[in-house]
């Protein structure tokens, strides 16, 4: 089977931010709540001018300049979101129309793709179907472009107001991948009805019940993982030995990212349920104490409601996450795709495609090799959905990761005040009146008021 997966990555995040010391002052938060209890110490807001359309078009359009790509190469953008805002009209459909007023008049009419959306995990699916696309050969030899865009609102005050964000992530799809080959029938999936986190019709910020929807995510994930396990047992990729686990063989995880710590309540939750059954397992014990346990699961409201066993698990945890065994692998395995997410903040469909882009910068920084290196990706989607997926870093990857350059853009961006960040959050500044005059990207310069064009978006780029 041939070898297809992601050969670029390119990101676009918002030129203004809220630092979090502000803003834990401000809402009279305990000081180091957001940088020390989630991991966040930035959050990125989008200007007044600034939407899920423009900031994806901005990211393919980056992605497109800088592989030097004529749009007669692209067969296919496919747009996942949970920001949108049209129930009918496709996001591709902006992004393509912006695109054009760069790229030419015309120039994009033949690709196809669709919006899709299931929460965070929607980028995951994007990229698992635009892969099967190209293996099965009905690319007619054109690449593929996922964008993942999106902005994390939540209302003023609210318990996840501390955990916004916004951001977009474009994946170049292709076969001979640069990057990552995604392995070849190893994909897993959970689905489930869950009321954790939703946004209804007509509502612009997000309803989220956060212990119940961390819950969600770390079962869902599970379920997933040990679908891909027995997945890629029958394909072959793995077969670990009597006392070895999957984990064992991949040297990369990268989780969906709402906020930094989530990545390590999941990887001490996923690491549990792989080396209880392992010898390694009494060293943790003989050093922690035995792990608590219910008679019967139960329903994720059952958990949450029994307090004594949360409060144990809690502590269980806590002791576990400081032992040797899970900080080296926490460290060399985890860590660092999570660097840009603490000075981004929560991204939904992009979180984990920017915890892969910021793994990859990171670790070319540091000079660390992943040549060969197997990479693990587990997509999570409130609602719910998993997806969980694998792949192989290329050989030469490091002409591609050469040119990553995020964390030094993210130094660029301007610290905006509480007062201003609330009056972008309640909309009280015109499209117009922008905190930064933009200059070489896309806008939103009006919304129709009336008649047929009543809601329609207009952009424009602006030089």
């Amino acid at each position: 089977m041939k070898s297809v997966g992601i050969d670029d990555i390119e990101v676009y995040v918002p030129e203004l931010y809220v630092n979090a010391t502000n803003f834990e002052n401000a809402r009279g938060m305990e000081p180091g709540h957001m940088v020390h209890g989630v991991g966040i110490h930035k959050m990125s807001i989008p200007d007044s001018c600034d939407d899920a359309m423009t900031m994806g078009t901005m990211a393919a359009l980056r992605l497109i300049e800088k592989n030097n790509l004529s749009p007669s190469e692209i067969g296919r953008i496919d747009v996942a979101t949970e920001s949108s805002l049209d129930e009918s009209k496709g996001a591709n459909s902006y992004i393509i129309g912006m695109l054009e007023q760069v790229l030419g008049k015309g120039t994009l009419t033949h690709a196809g793709g669709v919006e899709k959306k299931f929460a965070c995990a929607s980028g995951g699916y994007a990229t698992y179907d635009q892969v099967n696309w190209i293996r099965s050969c009905e690319n007619d030899g054109k690449m593929g472009i996922a964008i993942m865009t999106d902005i994390a609102r939540y209302d003023l005050f609210s318990p996840g107001e501390y955990t916004q964000g916004a951001g977009a992530v474009a994946y170049l799809i292709t076969d001979s991948p640069r990057l990552i080959s995604l392995e070849p029938k190893v994909t897993a999936f959970f689905v489930d009805n869950e009321r954790d986190f939703f946004r209804p019709f007509g509502k612009s910020t997000a309803v989220v019940d956060g212990h119940y929807s961390n819950l969600c995510y770390l079962y869902a994930m599970r379920t997933a993982m040990v679908r891909w396990q027995e997945a890629s047992r029958k394909a072959g990729t793995i077969n670990p030995k009597d006392g070895e686990a999957f984990l064992d063989y991949v040297d990369q995880l990268v989780f969906h990212i709402p906020y930094p710590r989530i990545a390590e309540h999941a990887a001490a939750f996923l690491f549990r349920h792989e080396w209880r059954k392992l010898p390694r397992w009494k060293e943790i014990v003989s050093g922690v104490g035995l792990e608590p346990m219910r008679d019967e699961p139960g329903s994720i409201d059952a958990i949450l409601n029994d307090e004594e066993y949360m409060e144990s698990d809690k502590q269980f945890r806590k002791k576990f996450v400081k032992t040797p065994m899970f900080k080296q692998e926490f460290e060399t395995k985890i860590e660092s795709s999570l660097i840009a997410s603490r000075e981004i903040g929560n991204v939904y469909s992009a979180s984990l495609p920017l915890g892969l882009y910021g793994l990859f910068e990171n670790m070319y920084k540091s000079h660390n090799d992943l040549e060969g290196n197997r990479i693990g990706l587990g997509y999570y989607g409130s609602g719910c959905t998993a997806l969980v997926t694998s792949g192989i870093v290329q050989e030469g990857y490091n002409d591609v990761t050469d040119k990553f350059d995020l964390m030094k853009r993210l130094d660029s961006r301007r610290e905006i005040s509480m007062s201003e960040y609330e009056d972008l959050h309640e909309g009280r500044l015109s499209l117009d009146n922008p905190i930064i005059s933009p200059s070489g990207k896309f806008v939103l310069s009006d919304i129709g008021k009336s008649g047929n064009t009543e809601g329609y978006r207009y952009y424009k780029f602006v030089e």
